[in-house]
């Protein structure tokens, strides 16, 4: 699964600084250009040098997480399905899908999807989760909850 989001213009992007500094962009090894952005799979918070309390959204990562980057955006996306990995509360996997009419959302914590996993090492699939890794097993066969356009 690709992370790559093509749009219109990444201009917008300057409006997440938390996440697409210069910085960022190359701790991430983020590929951007005037055509489209890698979304990252890596959102937590440690990682991104974000203070936040444990339980807690971090006001930087806000926008991601309720899926509010997306939507304030919407018109300058391509369809795309994306995943990123976040540990603020839970580690969890947050799953968006955009088909051009609907945003989709889906939240999967981290350990219900490996815990019938024995051969899995916890640490290091979360590792490889976080690095874009993430196995086709793992993915959602379907997204049900529709977050943009609100009926």
């Amino acid at each position: 699964m690709t992370n790559y989001i093509t749009v219109k213009s990444t201009e917008f992007l300057s409006k997440y600084p938390a996440v697409w500094s210069d910085e960022n962009i190359e701790n991430l090894n983020l590929d951007v250009d005037d055509d489209g952005f890698d979304f990252p799979t890596n959102l937590d918070p440690f990682t991104l040098d974000i203070e936040y309390k444990h339980g807690e959204i971090p006001e930087e990562l806000e926008a991601f997480i309720s899926g509010q980057f997306f939507i304030e955006n919407i018109e300058q996306f391509e369809p795309f399905k994306i995943y990123f990995c976040t540990f603020f509360d839970a580690r969890e996997i947050y799953f968006f899908e955009w088909d051009g009419k609907k945003l989709k959302k889906q939240v999967d914590e981290f350990a219900d999807l490996i815990e019938e996993r024995d051969d899995l090492d916890d640490d290091i699939t979360w590792e490889n989760f976080k690095d874009g890794n993430l196995d086709d097993e793992f993915m959602p066969e379907e997204i049900d909850d529709v977050i943009f356009p609100k009926n």
